[in-house]
């Protein structure tokens, strides 16, 4: 299972999701990006006027079963914390 883990100051992973919906950034590239990148502990997505939205890091996985994913997003995390950090599932990438 490919993850993108979305993190950073206030609002990151709020910040995150506005810019996805604005379909200003797609998951599965940041994605691709970070892993041609393994040196990269972490990158960094700024807005065009250079704040800093979030930093990133492309995680992979074997044999996750999406209902963990489910019960650590709905029952385990508090929804304060969602808003700075967050897991996203990337689907549609090879390699």
């Amino acid at each position: 299972m490919k993850l993108l883990y979305v993190y950073g100051e206030d609002y990151a992973a709020t910040e995150f999701e506005r810019v996805r919906d604005a379909k200003a950034v797609n998951p599965a590239e940041l994605w691709q990006w970070h892993k041609a990148s393994p040196d990269n502990h972490y990158l960094e997505h700024f807005d065009t006027d250079g704040t800093r939205l979030f930093e990133y890091r492309a995680l992979e996985f074997s044999d996750v079963d999406p209902k963990f994913l489910e019960f650590v997003r709905d029952d385990l995390r508090d929804y304060d914390d969602t808003k700075h950090a967050g897991i996203y599932v990337i689907e549609g990438t090879d390699g």
